[in-house]
């Protein structure tokens, strides 16, 4: 195992890396919104995340609770509640109104304490669907938006498949790979 950052990708499964090139038969590249330096065409939503404590005897939701006109949504883990909310396209970063959003979802939580909050950005296809394809010895694997966390196990099994030359004709391989092209990830 390798722990480096890659900062260039080739076609041919080169990486380069601080301190030297690794060369894989096969390399994944699961960089999100950076894989547009490959030649994806993916863009960024801005979003944002809020873990939240919830006191007192409020009742925990079996289902996650999705508010389509607030972008908002709400799943309960047996010690918080995680929120995200966002829909910001474009590469600034998402300046949530932290305040009037605990305000809204104290009508589905009750009284909650703020634990953290994160932003960050969700990489999105033209088409909204993961980009999971191959060209050469390149695997690309990204684009799963609002749906990453759900999407990553299917996604991580297809790009695996890629890898390991199984599966190149699937039908529902992105055709937004087409155009790869090596690139700095940095």
């Amino acid at each position: 195992v390798i722990h480096a950052k890659a900062e260039r990708v080739n076609l041919d499964g080169e990486v380069e890396v601080a301190g030297g090139t690794l060369r894989p038969e096969r390399t994944i590249v699961a960089a999100g919104i950076a894989c547009r330096r490959l030649g994806v065409p993916i863009t960024a939503v801005g979003g944002v995340g809020f873990r939240l404590s919830v006191e007192g005897g409020r009742r925990r939701e079996e289902r996650p609770i999705i508010v389509y006109e607030r972008s908002l949504a709400l799943a309960w883990f047996d010690e918080w509640v995680k929120i995200t909310v966002g829909l910001e396209f474009g590469f600034s970063p998402p300046k949530p109104k932290t305040d009037s959003v605990l305000r809204y979802t104290q009508r589905f939580v009750g009284q909650a304490r703020l634990i953290d909050s994160k932003w960050g950005f969700r990489p999105c296809s033209p088409d909204g669907l993961p980009v999971v394809g191959a060209k050469d010895a390149v695997v690309v694997a990204t684009g799963g938006f609002r749906l990453g966390w759900s999407f990553a196990p299917a996604i991580a099994r297809r790009a695996v498949d890629l890898a390991l030359g199984r599966g190149n004709n699937h039908p529902r391989l992105s055709r937004y790979t087409r155009k790869l092209h090596s690139g700095t990830l940095t």
